[in-house]
C-alpha cells in the first residue's frame, strides 16, 4: 500500500486495521495517527518503507520517530531521505523539445 502525505496518514490506518490483507507499506511524507501507533504491533511482519524530502524537517522528524521505534519493535523498516525535496518529493514529468 502506498500513501503520499494524508494518504499515508489513511494507509497506516487501513493497514493496522487489516494486516492479513498487505504485503508492504509505504508512506511518503505520512505516519500513523495516534490511534493507529497503538497497533503498530499488527504491521511489525511486513515492510514498511518511508521515504520523506530532506526539506521536509516536520514531516521528516515523525517519520523519524516512527522509523526508529518501529525498529526498536523489530519490525523491517526502512527510512529514505530524498535530497534537496521538500513535502512532495515529487517532480511532474517534463518533456522538453530538442
Amino acid at each position: 500500500m502506498l500513501g503520499v502525505s494524508n494518504g499515508s496518514l489513511s494507509a497506516f490506518r487501513v493497514a493496522t486495521l487489516n494486516p492479513e490483507r498487505f504485503h508492504s507499506i509505504t508512506g511518503l511524507s505520512g505516519w500513523p495517527k495516534p490511534a493507529d501507533e497503538n497497533r503498530l504491533d499488527t504491521i511489525l511482519h511486513i515492510p514498511i518503507h518511508f521515504l520523506v524530502g530532506e526539506m521536509d524537517s516536520r514531516w521528516r522528524e515523525k517519520f523519524e520517530f516512527f522509523y526508529d521505534k518501529i525498529s526498536q519493535m523489530d519490525g523491517n523498516a526502512s527510512l529514505e531521505v530524498i535530497p534537496g525535496e521538500g513535502h512532495m518529493a515529487f517532480h511532474p514529468f517534463q518533456c522538453k523539445d530538442k
